[in-house]
């Protein structure tokens, strides 16, 4: 068995010298970055900073510690956040920011779940030192309303009043136009505009759907990223 094994190591050693040599993989996104004191902040590391208790603990953690903003709650806005900041070389947190927003209240909260995290991180450890570290964390906001939910303005109208109820008796049809015609009126509703986009890809016009929000992602509105990306894969 010990031969076998031998010969089938040595041969495809030769097949792969004559084989072309697969593409290097980009390894630039993990090079590590020096901030404006100097500091180096790594991306990989022998062993990567641990929350107490693991990766498990660490979403229960945020599960327990999290609250929904009730603006965002009322006005059903869901979405995904994520959170970047780095461990250091003790078992804190710093440098937190947001990658990916949703709400002003909702990114508040999330950034202030993750200083809550302050002493209890196992530090990463590159050639047998300490480092720092950056992490990302992604935090998961959702009313239970659903994926594809219209959002409430807080100045709502009345012709706005009027196409929520319309969805929310699945007339969407109904609701398309008066959406049409209030996004015609008011250019930048952007409540509006996320609903009328609902609407179209409710009725079954996927494209029109993602067109629309796709102008609202370039405008940094919270919930196009989160829509692009489900209605992507429906």
């Amino acid at each position: 068995m010990k031969t076998i094994l031998t010969c089938f190591i040595i041969m495809t050693g030769i097949a792969t010298a004559h084989a072309q040599a697969p593409p290097a993989p980009d390894m630039s996104k993990f090079a590590p970055v020096v901030d404006e004191h100097g500091d180096t902040i790594f991306k990989i590391v022998d062993v990567m900073p641990v929350f107490e208790g693991g990766e498990t603990a660490l979403m229960k953690f945020v599960q327990t510690h999290i609250f929904y903003p009730e603006d965002a709650r009322t006005m059903n806005i869901q979405g995904r956040l994520m959170v970047s900041f780095v461990t250091d070389t003790a078992d804190g947190v710093e440098n937190i920011t947001m990658k990916q927003k949703v709400w002003p209240s909702m990114d508040e909260e999330a950034i202030r779940v993750v200083r809550l995290t302050q002493g209890k991180w196992t530090p990463g450890v590159r050639g047998g030192r300490k480092v720092r570290v950056f992490f990302m964390l992604p935090i998961v906001m959702k009313t239970g309303e659903g994926d594809f939910s219209p959002i409430l303005n807080p100045a709502m109208s009345a012709a706005e009043k009027k196409a929520i109820k319309a969805i929310e008796a699945d007339k969407f049809e109904v609701a398309l136009k008066l959406y049409r015609d209030l996004c015609q009126q008011e250019p930048g509703n952007n409540f509006a505009a996320h609903n009328l986009g609902l609407c179209l890809y409710k009725t079954g016009d996927t494209e029109a759907a993602l067109d629309i929000w796709k102008k609202l992602r370039d405008k940094d509105w919270h919930t196009a990223d989160d829509l692009i990306r489900k209605a992507g894969k429906r």
